[in-house]
This record gives structure tokens, C-alpha cells and sequence, in this order.
């Protein structure tokens, strides 16, 4: 059972999945009229360059493991990745696709949700990640995609059996995602 709980975490790992958001957020974005140049750029502000960041940070040991287990590890790495992400935000606005800037400042205040939970207690990201990327698809695609909120349950067990978060944790994480994106979307309109 460990195997699988260790395999399920890593298919559904917010390394993954985070750039797999932001790659959805860049194809409604195209879809909806704006240029792959500004797509790839922000694609790279935003999921290249924290990538690189976590990679220096594991190699020099700043970092346990792939799953940064201690929550005081995580903050220069979530840190790093919301100044990169806000930077992709500013770039966004300054080329006036305003609706690209929404959508991420939405991503950018629920990352400081997270972060901010993160310098006192260890919320699950895998949590917030999958929950996140499940109610954007609702959002952006419809109801019909929101079976895919089932995914939470292995994806919760994972976490939960290969004592990464407990229930709380957890659960936390994937109600702060999902609240926080419908609300973000209801502010700015863009439901």
C-alpha cells in the first residue's frame, strides 16, 4: 500500500499540476485571442523559474526532499514562487490582457493563502493544487468536469496513509482551494 500511496502522490504532485494549471489558465487564454509569445513568456516566469529555484534549493540540501516535509522548508520555496508569480501577474497587466491578469491574481491571493498558513501551520498543497485545478476546469469548462473532485479521495488517502498531512490538513487545503477560486472568480466576474 505504500507504493501506491507514494505513486499517487507523485502523479497528482503540485509539481506537476501547477504548471498543468497555469499551461490551462495560458490555453483559455489563447483560446480567447491572446499571442503564444506572451503565453510562453509567462508560462516561463511562472513554472520554469520556481522550478529551477526548487531544484538549487534540493541539490543544496535547503530542501529535505521532493516533498519538502518540514513546513519551515517550504517558505523561501513558496516565497520564490509567488514573487515569480506576481512578476508573471505585472507582466500580464503591462501588456493590458486584464483577463489573463485576473485569473492569475486569483492563483497569485489563494498562493498567499497558502503561503501565509504555511509559516504557522502545514496545510496540504497537494490538496489545494488538485482541488484548484478541478474547480478552474468547472469554471472555465462547466459542470461536467466537476466528477474529477472524486480525484480528491486517493489523492487524500495518499497523503493522509503515507503520513505527509493529517485528514485536517488536508481537508483544509481543498476547501481554501476550491472557496477561494469560486470567489476569486465571482469578484472579478469571470464565472
Amino acid at each position: 500500500m505504500k507504493r501506491v500511496a507514494q505513486i499517487i502522490s507523485r502523479v497528482f504532485d503540485p509539481i506537476i499540476e501547477v504548471p498543468l494549471l497555469l499551461t490551462l489558465t495560458v490555453w483559455y487564454a489563447y483560446v480567447n485571442g491572446m499571442g503564444w509569445q506572451f503565453l510562453v513568456i509567462l508560462l516561463f516566469i511562472d513554472t520554469v523559474l520556481p522550478f529551477l529555484f526548487f531544484l538549487h534549493l534540493l541539490r543544496k540540501h535547503e530542501v529535505d526532499s521532493w516533498d519538502i516535509s518540514r513546513r519551515e522548508q517550504r517558505i523561501p520555496v513558496y516565497g520564490f514562487t509567488m514573487l515569480a508569480h506576481l512578476t508573471g501577474v505585472g507582466v500580464a497587466f503591462l501588456t493590458g490582457r486584464m483577463q489573463v491578469v485576473q485569473i492569475l491574481f486569483v492563483f497569485w491571493l489563494l498562493g498567499m493563502l497558502f503561503f501565509a498558513i504555511t509559516t504557522f501551520w502545514k496545510v496540504s498543497v497537494h490538496a489545494g493544487v488538485n482541488a484548484g485545478l478541478v474547480t478552474f476546469l468547472v469554471l472555465v469548462a462547466g459542470p461536467a468536469y466537476a466528477w474529477l473532485y472524486l480525484l480528491l479521495v486517493p489523492v487524500g488517502w495518499a497523503r493522509v496513509y503515507s503520513k505527509n498531512h493529517s485528514l485536517g490538513e488536508f481537508a483544509v487545503g481543498s476547501v481554501l482551494a476550491t472557496g477561494g477560486l469560486w470567489g476569486g472568480f465571482w469578484l472579478f466576474g469571470l464565472t
